[in-house]
């Protein structure tokens, strides 16, 4: 039995063109990956060093923040805690609020 030609030359055209279209597919994807990110810093911190100032040459965003910290917010300003911190002086939480006891204590 005899396979006509143009059939073969048809198979073989399409299989070239997956062959092509895979290899294609592979080398765009191993292109496309991305680098390992490495962890560099600047200056190293020795271990078992607890001052911030060395620390916050290497996170200057975060050690800013942590300054903001230190400064006291005037009474008002939060929702959540009342009082300031300049006068030190506790606010009694139960005496605003008598149910927390109760929910408290479950």
């Amino acid at each position: 039995m005899k396979i006509p030609l143009d059939l073969n030359l048809r198979n073989y055209k399409s299989c070239a063109a997956s062959i092509a279209a895979l290899t294609a597919f592979a080398l765009f994807a191993c292109a496309c990956a991305p680098e390992k990110p490495q962890m560099t810093r600047a200056n190293p911190v020795p271990d078992g060093t607890v001052e911030p100032a060395l620390w916050g040459k290497d996170f200057p965003d975060h050690y800013a923040l942590w300054q903001k910290t230190a400064e006291a917010w005037p009474a008002g300003k939060s929702r959540y805690k009342k009082g300031s911190d300049k006068d030190r002086h506790p606010v009694d939480k139960l005496s605003e609020y008598p149910y927390l006891a109760l929910l408290f204590k479950g």
